[in-house]
């Protein structure tokens, strides 16, 4: 019988390749099945948290993410600036913050951060549109002249971002802006001759492009945020003396304190469901984040900074 050793060691030289390809694969499975348990594991875990905030670790202000029903918490950067003023897209999948430096970044909260590229300096205080479709953002142009500008960069649903532009209202300073469907509103610093400064709480309407006043006591008025209905502004106030957290109805015009600690409460945020409000106080001593139920006013911390922590907002759909 004549036996082809060159057609033999052929054969056996395919099978052996083949059997080569298939440990590669199954020892590429080995190695990436891990990383995609444990991406999914922290996703999931990630997931779980329904408060953003930020709290001083290691002398910088981090990105923390909270359950508030039981405390739990994670921190997610490990910045070397100081973050401020976190916010949830609609979609709830990623957080837009603000630097010290005066930078805007988007966390998918996958480990990366990315820069939000915008033409505007000394960046802050960004919140989401209510479909999600842009970032409204502060430019403090000129502070200490009582100047900013309110802008809007667009964004996809893949986090891709769209082109900047500045938002029509009138000049002046204002802060803290809040989306509301086809409305922004923000606090707006007005001159009151020799005795100083106040602030109203105004709003833009996009179809209009007309500004109004909403509240105008004599007092200092910040940190406007609206129920999930649109119904209900909350809001920081001093009319009686130290900031507390005030309720507006709209359309009853009706107001109502909310927290009457002789601290300072600060930067309300709502649950989705209209029931909580966290917030910023200094009740225990330094500023920590605490939530108080709206029927019934029972407060309770719910954020532990080691220095303290602030900045609260809450993850829901449709903000």
């Amino acid at each position: 019988m004549n036996i082809n050793i060159e057609h033999s060691s052929s054969l056996y030289i395919k099978a052996e390749r083949k059997m080569i390809r298939h440990c590669l694969w199954v020892l590429l499975l080995l190695f990436l099945l891990p990383l995609f348990i444990l991406e999914s594991v922290v996703a999931a875990g990630l997931n779980s948290y329904d408060l953003a905030y930020v709290a001083e670790d290691g002398g910088m202000w981090q990105l923390y993410l909270s359950d508030s029903r039981d405390g739990r918490k994670q921190q997610v950067t490990k910045s070397s600036v100081d973050l401020r003023n976190p916010t949830w897209a609609p979609h709830g999948n990623s957080i837009v913050y603000a630097t010290r430096k005066g930078s805007l970044y988007l966390d998918a909260l996958d480990g990366k951060s990315v820069e939000i590229p915008v033409p505007t300096i000394q960046n802050s205080e960004p919140t989401w549109s209510t479909d999600g479709s842009f970032i409204a953002y502060i430019s403090y142009t000129n502070p200490r002249g009582y100047e900013s500008e309110l802008w809007k960069v667009g964004i996809t649903e893949k986090n891709a971002f769209g082109r900047a532009d500045k938002i029509n209202i009138p000049s002046g300073l204002v802060t803290y802006p809040s989306c509301w469907r086809n409305t922004i509103t923000y606090s707006r610093l007005e001159k009151v001759d020799y005795s100083g400064v106040i602030e109203n709480i105004c709003r833009i309407d996009f179809d209009t492009g007309v500004e109004k006043i909403l509240i105008a006591d004599g007092f200092d008025n910040i940190h406007p945020a609206w129920s999930p209905d649109g119904k209900v502004l909350a809001y920081a106030s001093n009319r009686q003396g130290n900031f507390d957290i005030w309720l507006w109805n709209e359309e009853e015009n009706i107001y109502t304190q909310l927290t009457s600690d002789p601290s300072m409460d600060q930067y309300p945020t709502w649950s989705p469901d209209g029931s909580t409000i966290a917030f910023s106080s200094s009740r225990s001593g330094s500023s920590q984040v605490w939530r108080i139920e709206v029927a019934t006013g029972e407060a309770r911390q719910i954020g532990f900074g080691e220095h303290g922590s602030r900045d609260p907002d809450w993850r829901w759909a449709g903000k």
